[in-house]
């Protein structure tokens, strides 16, 4: 037989684990992913294009985006703003402004397009 007390212990244990993992998830690279694919505000206003950190975004929420006629961009790389560092190496942000534009992101914003310009070969 299971006694009040237990139960009550189960549940809040099970409560607990249930909060813990939905903080997790809105805290998450996912949940920011989540918001900016919805796009209230965007289709609350008309927008025609999103703009959004290269570390939210992939195929997926690109396709999302061209599909609803939306452009998209991303930022920042080689950032000469203390205020926002870098979160790859220089190498790793090349690796990754490649997959960008592979994926068909309309444009990508820099500090140093230059150095971009370069990558892409253009």
């Amino acid at each position: 037989m299971i006694s009040f007390g237990t139960r009550i212990g189960f549940i809040s244990r099970g409560f607990a684990k249930t909060v813990t993992g939905i903080a997790q998830w809105l805290t998450s690279e996912r949940f920011v992913t989540f918001i900016a694919e919805m796009n209230s505000l965007g289709k609350l206003i008309g927008s025609t294009l999103v703009d959004i950190e290269h570390t939210f975004i992939d195929e997926d929420t690109i396709e999302k985006f061209h599909a609803r006629e939306m452009a998209v961009g991303t930022y920042t790389f080689f950032s000469t703003d203390p205020g926002y560092p870098d979160k790859l190496t220089p190498e790793e942000q090349k690796k990754r402004i490649l997959e960008l534009a592979e994926l068909n992101v309309d444009w990508i914003e820099t500090d140093t397009p230059k150095q971009v310009r370069e990558i892409l070969g253009s």
